[in-house]
C-alpha cells in the first residue's frame, strides 16, 4: 500500500501551488508541500497521473523550477516506489532525506475524447416519397479533459428512408380556401410537401407546375376530386 489515500493524491501546481487542469507541467505536491524523486520512474509518472484521472503521464524532471514557492514548501514526500503504472502498485516514504533541488517536477496527458457507439436510427421523417433517418453519438467515450482535443469526425449518420412513391398523392384537385401562404420557386411536389411539414398548421399543398408556385393549406383535400389542369396537389400525409 501506498501509505496515501488515492482520494488525497498528489498533482502537480503551477508557481502559486494551485492545481494544474491541464498538461502543463507543474511542481509535483501533497498536503501542501512538495515530493522528492528519490525511487522515482516512469511508472511513479504514470501512477500519479493516472490516479487524478489521466491516461499517463507526459514529461518530468526534477529541480528549483519555482524556487520562490518551493522554498515556502516543506518537503513531504521523499520517494514514490511503483511496480506497475497504478497507484495501487506504489510505496511512499513521507520523511526525507532529499532537499528542494530533487523536487519533482511533472506533466500529465490531457484526455483526449473518443466517440460513443451510435444510437438507434430515428423514425423517418416522411411516410412515403424518401425522407431521412439519422443517428448520433456522442464525444464521451472518454469526454475530452484537462484540455483535450475533442472527437473528430461527424456525430450524425443520415440514410434515405420510404422512398415508395406517395400513393395517397391526389393530382389535378381543385381545392379552394384554406391558403396559408404561396412559395415561389418550389420545383417539385415532394419539394412543396417538405416546405408544409415544416409549416405550422400546413396539411396539405397544391403546387402550379408551369409557374412552380407551392400553395400551402390548412385542410386536408377530400375525395371529391375537381380537375384543374396544369395543378398537382397532395395531403402531407397518408391516411387520417
Amino acid at each position: 500500500s501506498s501509505g496515501i489515500n488515492a482520494e488525497w493524491p498528489l498533482r502537480p501546481g503551477d508557481s502559486t501551488g494551485t492545481v494544474i487542469e491541464d498538461d502543463q507541467e507543474g511542481l509535483l505536491m501533497f498536503e501542501g508541500g512538495t515530493v522528492c524523486n528519490d525511487k522515482w520512474s516512469n511508472n511513479s509518472a504514470n501512477a500519479v497521473c493516472r490516479n487524478i484521472g489521466r491516461h499517463a503521464a507526459l514529461s518530468y524532471r526534477n529541480g528549483t523550477i519555482f524556487k520562490d514557492l518551493q522554498m515556502k514548501l516543506k518537503i513531504k514526500v521523499d520517494s514514490v516506489k511503483c511496480s506497475g503504472n497504478t497507484w495501487s502498485t506504489c510505496n511512499v516514504t513521507r520523511e526525507h532525506n532529499c532537499d528542494h533541488s530533487e523536487d519533482v517536477f511533472l506533466a500529465c496527458h490531457s484526455v483526449d475524447g473518443g466517440w460513443g457507439v451510435f444510437g438507434n436510427w430515428s423514425d423517418c421523417s416522411a411516410e412515403c416519397g424518401g425522407g431521412n433517418q439519422t443517428k448520433t453519438r456522442e464525444c464521451d467515450t472518454p469526454a475530452p479533459k484537462f484540455g483535450g482535443a475533442e472527437c473528430q469526425g461527424n456525430s450524425t449518420k443520415t440514410k434515405a428512408c420510404n422512398t415508395q412513391e406517395c400513393r395517397c398523392v391526389k393530382e389535378n384537385y381543385e381545392y379552394l380556401g384554406a391558403d396559408i401562404k404561396s412559395v415561389p420557386d418550389v420545383n417539385t411536389i415532394q419539394d412543396c410537401l417538405e416546405i408544409c411539414a415544416a409549416e405550422a398548421g400546413c396539411v396539405a399543398v397544391s403546387q402550379e407546375i408551369a409557374t412552380k408556385v407551392c400553395g400551402l393549406k390548412s385542410k386536408r383535400f377530400g375525395e371529391t376530386q375537381g380537375v384543374k389542369e396544369g395543378v398537382s396537389s397532395s395531403n402531407i400525409r397518408c391516411g387520417d
